[in-house]
């Protein structure tokens, strides 16, 4: 599914650093990159993935 993403990888990284400059806040522009990200890996079930990696995360931080 990723395996030859190429330049279109820097997309996610871009929009980061667009979104910083237009908005002046690093949170929202960070959320927009990731949440791109998630549209170029899964496509539009990107909500299902990001909630999914979300948890994970949360059960990570929770178990320390």
């Amino acid at each position: 599914m990723v395996e030859d993403t190429g330049i279109i990888s820097l997309i996610s990284a871009l929009a980061v650093l667009v979104l910083a400059l237009v908005t002046r806040r690093s949170f929202e522009a960070l959320l927009g990159g990731t949440l791109i990200g998630y549209v170029l890996t899964s496509g539009f079930r990107f909500f299902g993935a990001f909630v999914a990696s979300m948890l994970s995360v949360g059960a990570w931080h929770s178990a320390r």
